[in-house]
């Protein structure tokens, strides 16, 4: 499979951790137009139901997972020591190359590199 972006199989594959929420709803939108507009009511309701339970059954998207990053490296930095022994530094050092390596954006990852 070639990959034509980082991350991703192709331009018009949607991915949780690349994509917000919102990009994902307008894609399922978009595939579920009707020329009918008694079907597009029905269907816009049913699209509204499945994006509140598949949204909170899934993994972050994009936005969520940036707060939720921001918020855990922010918190380990006001807690990390003045003076780290060199233990610490280690395990810091070894934290980010792992992260970055598990991060699920991949253009994400990168900038932790």
């Amino acid at each position: 499979m070639v990959e034509t972006e980082p991350g991703r199989a192709n331009k018009s594959a949607f991915c949780r951790a690349c994509d917000d929420f919102k990009t994902w709803a307008k894609l399922q939108k978009g595939q579920k137009q009707e020329s009918e507009k008694e079907k597009q009511d029905t269907q816009v309701s049913d699209v509204a139901s499945t994006v509140t339970e598949v949204h909170s059954n899934c993994p972050l998207d994009k936005d969520e997972l940036g707060r939720s990053t921001w918020g855990l490296l922010h918190t380990i930095a006001a807690y990390y020591p003045d003076n780290p022994s060199q233990e610490t530094r280690d395990d810091v050092r070894i934290f980010f190359e792992k992260f970055a390596k598990l991060y699920p954006c991949r253009s994400c990852a990168d900038h932790f590199r």
